[in-house]
C-alpha cells in the first residue's frame, strides 16, 4: 500500500520523488539512497555507528561499574556487567551495532515471515533505491547489492555447494571439477563467490573469485562469467523465496567491488514471479519424491526401452548419477544441478518409471 501511494503520489505530482513511507525520519538519511555515497560519507557512516555503539555500551554498563568499590575483583565486574545488559538494552545495542557491521544507516527491517522477502524486493525496486538487502535466518544469510531498483550482485554464505559460481561453470560442460578445483587450489586467496562469507570492502586486491580466475585463464569469457553470476543470483533468490522465517534488513551503503565490476542489473518483478512458481511446483516434487535419504534403483528394462538417446543431457546426468546406492540427496550433489532442476529431474523419472524406490 505504501508503494501504491507513492507511486500515485509521483504520477500527480510530474513524477517528483517522494520520500520512501517507510523511512520514517528523513533526517537520519544522511544522503540520497538513489546515488551511491562516496568513499568519504562512507566513512563518515561507519565512524557515526561506531561512535554510537560506543556511546550506547559505555551508557549501559558505566553507572553499575561506578557503584563497584575499586578492589572489585574480575567475577564481581562480569557480574555488575550482566545485570547492567538487560534485554532491552542489549537490543538497542543489537541495533547500533547491526549498523556498524552494514556500513550504512539501516533503513528498514523487519521479519520475513511477516513482511515477505518478494514484498520487500519490489518495495525497493519500485522506489528506485540503491543499497544492500542482508536477509539471514539461524544458519545461512543471504546479500544482495541493488542499485537504483534493480539487483547488481547476490552472495551468501552458510549454503550449500549448488550456490557456489564453478558449480554453474561445471553445470553448463564449460569445465570439469578437477579443472575448478586445480584453479583454486593454484590461486593463493581465491574463493567461490556466494559460497563463503562475502567479501569486504577492504579484501586485499589478490582475493579473486572463481570466475576471475576461469576468465584470466581462457576457460570461459566475460558473456559466460556474467549468465553464470545472473543464475547464481537468480537461484539464490528462488532459495530466498522459500525460507519461512528469518530476518531482512536494508542499509545504504556504496556496492562492493563485484557488484561494480558485474552490474547484472536484474528487475525484480520477473525474478520473484519465477521464485513463487518454484515454491509451488517444489510442493508437488517433494510430495512425489518422499524422504531424501530414500535410495533410487535404474529400471534397465524401461531404460532401453526408451532410450538414453532422447534423454536431454541433464536428464541423463541425473538418472547415471542413480546407481542403486545413492540417496536422494547423494544424487543432487553427484548431478551438479541445482536441487530443484535435479530434483524436478527426478519426479519426471519416476513418473516414467525410468527410476524406482529400492525397497525398505
Amino acid at each position: 500500500m505504501a508503494a501504491v501511494e507513492n507511486a500515485l503520489r509521483r504520477a500527480q505530482t510530474g513524477g517528483q520523488q517522494s520520500t520512501p513511507a517507510l523511512v520514517l525520519d528523513e533526517s537520519e538519511i544522511p544522503v540520497s539512497t538513489r546515488n551511491a555515497p562516496s568513499l568519504q560519507n562512507q566513512l563518515q557512516s561507519r565512524a557515526r555507528a561506531s561512535a554510537e555503539f560506543i556511546a550506547r555500551l559505555a551508557n549501559t554498563i558505566a553507572p553499575v561499574l561506578t557503584k563497584l568499590p575499586a578492589n572489585a575483583d574480575s567475577a564481581r565486574v562480569l557480574e555488575a556487567i550482566g545485570r547492567g545488559l538487560s534485554p532491552e538494552a542489549l537490543g538497542e545495542l543489537a541495533g547500533s551495532l547491526r549498523d556498524l557491521d552494514m556500513g550504512g544507516k539501516i533503513l528498514l527491517s523487519g521479519s520475513i515471515g511477516v513482511v515477505p522477502v518478494g514484498a520487500v524486493l519490489q518495495l525497493l525496486q519500485m522506489e528506485g533505491m540503491s543499497g544492500a538487502v542482508v536477509i539471514w535466518n539461524d544458519k545461512s544469510e543471504i546479500t544482495l547489492t541493488m542499485r537504483n531498483g534493480f539487483v547488481d550482485l547476490v552472495q551468501s554464505r552458510g549454503l550449500g555447494t549448488e550456490f557456489r559460481l564453478g558449480r554453474f561453470f561445471i553445470e553448463e560442460g564449460l569445465v570439469n571439477k578437477d579443472e575448478v578445483e586445480q584453479l583454486l587450489a593454484s590461486a593463493p586467496n581465491s574463493q567461490q563467490s556466494g559460497a563463503r562469507a562475502a567479501p569486504k570492502n577492504d579484501d586485499p586486491p589478490s582475493r579473486k573469485v572463481i570466475g576471475e580466475l576461469l576468465v584470466e585463464s581462457g576457460k570461459v569469457n566475460q558473456e559466460q562469467l556474467a549468465q553464470a553470476l545472473m543464475r547464481q543470483s537468480s537461484e539464490l533468490i528462488y532459495e530466498l523465496l522459500r525460507w519461512p522465517v528469518g530476518r531482512f534488513e536494508f542499509a545504504q551503503r556504496p556496492p562492493i567491488d563485484l557488484a561494480v565490476k558485474a552490474k547484472l542489473a536484474m528487475p525484480v518483478a520477473s525474478i520473484v514471479m519465477e521464485g513463487f512458481r518454484r515454491v509451488d511446483e517444489w510442493r508437488m516434487i517433494e510430495a512425489k519424491l518422499g524422504s531424501f535419504d530414500a535410495v533410487l534403483l535404474p529400471d534397465p528394462a524401461t531404460i532401453e526401452s526408451v532410450g538414453e538417446g532422447k534423454l536431454a543431457r541433464q536428464e541423463r546426468a541425473v538418472l547415471d548419477a542413480v546407481d542403486g546406492q545413492r540417496t536422494v540427496r547423494e544424487v543432487i550433489a553427484a548431478s551438479h544441478l541445482s536441487s530443484f532442476d535435479a530434483c524436478r529431474i527426478l519426479f519426471q523419472l519416476l513418473e516414467a518409471r525410468l527410476v524406482r524406490r529400492r525397497a525398505a
